[in-house]
């Protein structure tokens, strides 16, 4: 992937967490990855082609760290356990703000982003983990915490990420 495309995206991704959809402004994605910013008009057409990027990008790759955890386990219970981890993992520990960018603009609906994509992309990570209930806690836990997960340190993620985790 070009470089340039994927700076964009990692930083539009802490915008729209950040902010939300309507208070990330394209101009400050592109001045914080120090990118002209008609690369954004360029690589996605818009704001909108921007957030449907991001969104796509986060999915893919937690899904291909999860495809890598069941290959490395063994079978069964196992390869249940490692995927879970592998999730929980990716979710909050590696990509903390993907909590933000798919549950808040799902929860938060209304924010000027249709979140249709986002709560279609919810009900299909809903379906990755074995308790659904662990992610609803997550998010209203999360989301309703003054300090953003992306902005708890890395061991306190990690803390949750266990946390979350229950072996089956």
């Amino acid at each position: 992937m070009d470089s340039q495309r994927q700076a964009l995206l990692d930083h539009a991704a802490m915008a729209f967490a950040r902010h939300g959809y309507a208070g990330a402004s394209v101009r400050h994605i592109a001045d914080s990855a120090s990118i002209n910013g008609a690369k954004i008009a360029y690589y996605f057409g818009s704001k909108e082609g921007l957030f449907r990027a991001v969104l796509k990008d986060r999915d893919e790759r937690i899904r291909e760290r999860l495809e890598w955890a069941e290959k490395s386990a063994a079978t069964g219970r196992a390869r249940t356990e490692a995927r879970q981890r592998a999730y929980w993992n990716c979710v909050v520990v590696e990509f903390p703000e993907f909590v933000h960018l798919a549950w808040g603009h799902t929860l938060f609906a209304g924010d000027g982003f249709p979140s249709e994509d986002c709560r279609r992309l919810v009900s299909d990570h809903l379906k990755l983990v074995d308790s659904p209930d662990a992610v609803g806690s997550l998010a209203i836990v999360l989301l309703s915490s003054s300090i953003p997960l992306m902005d708890k340190s890395e061991r306190d993620r990690q803390a949750w990420a266990d946390k979350l985790f229950t072996p089956t």
